[in-house]
């Protein structure tokens, strides 16, 4: 929808200050040949002259505009990260991908942008934040509407007040759509305590847990550790209780250890 609007605005043909000048100066001049003269009527119209000269000078013109309203923005996020890919929730986020941008799509004045959390690198997990901001570096802040993920809940660079996930400057809905189930299990590797060096022949400490959700908590969990690709020790683990091991720095270089948990 358009809007068409009209503002009055000024040209001077002089600076503005010479225009200022002179209109003293007539003002003056007008104002002595009155108090020789007494003639308030042909003061009147040297007055009623002047005006018209200092608007001519002003130049003013009347310009016409057309407005035409930019529609807002809707971010929907996807999820694709390594996640993503277990139990179906990768076809949950394309059905509920589709579901959401036609609903958004039937909405006046509203653009959906699309946009995707690329599958992590193993070091960084998830970035559900950062792709946000990417998504949103090029939307004015007074187009945002808003924003909908579609995502597992595993994000790795959320703050813990949720609006902080919205760049500074930004204000809208948030929302997210889980793609797990309610009685869904969980079983991942905790690195509680690592040293980032250490001296060939020596040992190092290394402190984790096995942390789980649902599935029996007193059930121990196989845990195999790998050093330098090389099987290291295999022990029988109870679930969310700390762990602390002492392993060997054979070579110089880059060591590297696994701790591989067996799957729920």
């Amino acid at each position: 929808m358009s809007a068409t609007g009209f503002t009055l605005l000024a040209a001077p043909l002089l600076p503005v200050w010479q225009i200022a000048a002179l209109a003293a100066l007539m003002l003056a001049l007008i104002a002595a040949l009155w108090w020789l003269r007494r003639n308030t009527l042909a003061a009147l119209a040297r007055l009623a002259a002047a005006a018209v000269l200092l608007l001519a000078l002003l130049n003013p013109q009347l310009q016409k505009e057309k407005r035409q309203p930019l529609d807002d923005i809707a971010v929907v996020l996807l999820d694709r990260s390594a996640s993503q890919r277990i139990d179906q929730r990768a076809e949950r986020t394309r059905a509920a991908a589709r579901h959401l941008r036609a609903m958004l799509s039937a909405l006046p004045n509203l653009r959906v942008r699309t946009a995707t959390v690329p599958p992590d690198d193993g070091r960084q997990g998830t970035r559900l934040v950062a792709a946000l901001g990417k998504a949103l570096a090029d939307v004015p802040p007074e187009r945002f509407a808003g924003a909908l993920i579609v995502t597992d809940g595993r994000a790795h660079d959320m703050p813990k007040q949720p609006r902080r996930a919205l760049p500074a400057g930004y204000d809208g809905p948030l929302h997210v759509l889980i793609t797990g189930r309610q009685d869904e299990r969980d079983r991942r590797v905790v690195i509680e305590r690592a040293a980032r060096y250490g001296i060939v022949g020596k040992q190092q400490t290394v402190r984790f847990r096995i942390r789980q959700q649902g599935g029996a908590a007193t059930e121990r969990v196989a845990v195999t550790i790998r050093v330098n690709g090389e099987t290291w020790g295999e022990y029988r683990i109870r679930p969310n209780a700390p762990v602390t091991l002492r392993l060997p720095i054979a070579r110089a270089g880059q060591n590297v250890a696994e701790i591989i948990a067996a799957p729920m």
